[in-house]
């Protein structure tokens, strides 16, 4: 088993220690990332990732909890910006946690949201429903988290602007000569590349929904997160 140090973003802010679940033994996890981790009976916080342990460093007999779940599928923080904040910490006397809580925005210090799994047996997942989840379940939803197909969104995202359409089968598409909004939905996606639900809503109306289920029920169309870094590191050299 392996095991974390991290940074809690909130009070009481202080360092702990926490083993990973066996779910998460295929995924990448660095110094910089942000955790969703248990505190208390039943509280949920968000958490920077410090260091990697192959052992604890706690008294024998010590009961270890283990993580959540990641909230980014790369460091958030660069080292050099972890680092920083560790020498300042260490000058005012306080917690690396306190200093983070002081200098990130309010967004990245709560673990609020939901995670989007696209394609999975459940598209969206509550963070505080993972505990007690049946293992294999787990597996599969880490080795999606692992692909990007499945994806942290803190509270008020948009799911419009998240989700992202591509066509996945090349032209012809066999469709039925009625199906005008479906053609004309794949021709505007293979012209002008893949769109977001939103931009292809602002387009095609507000059936889109409903259009884009039709063509997903016939594997014309793919939808997931956009291909491209959701995240970059802060505060980089």
């Amino acid at each position: 088993m392996a095991y974390v140090q991290v940074a809690l973003l909130s009070p009481p802010f202080s360092e702990l220690t926490y083993a990973l679940p066996d779910c998460l033994a295929n995924v990448s996890l660095a110094p910089g990332q942000r955790l969703a981790v248990p505190l208390g009976a039943s509280a949920v916080r968000a958490a920077v990732l410090l260091q990697l342990l192959d052992t604890p460093d706690l008294p024998a007999g010590t009961e270890i909890r283990e993580i959540i779940w990641p909230l980014e599928a790369r460091p958030l923080l660069s080292e050099q910006y972890l680092k920083m904040v560790a020498e300042l910490a260490l000058r005012q006397a306080v917690s690396t946690g306190r200093v983070l809580g002081a200098v990130l925005p309010a967004g990245l210090k709560n673990s609020s949201g939901l995670l989007r799994w696209f394609g999975g047996s459940e598209p969206v997942i509550r963070l505080s429903s993972l505990k007690g989840r049946n293992k294999e379940w787990l597996t599969c939803l880490a080795e999606a988290w692992r692909r990007g197909e499945a994806v942290f969104l803190p509270r008020q995202s948009d799911l419009g602007n998240i989700e992202f359409v591509q066509v996945c089968k090349d032209p012809p598409w066999g469709l039925h000569p009625g199906a005008k909004r479906q053609t004309a939905l794949l021709e505007h996606l293979w012209e002008q590349g893949g769109r977001t639900r939103r931009q292809l809503s602002a387009v095609f109306g507000r059936d889109t929904s409903t259009v884009l289920d039709a063509l997903l029920k016939k594997g014309l169309i793919s939808i997931g997160p956009e291909p491209e870094d959701l995240y970059a590191c802060m505060c980089e050299e």
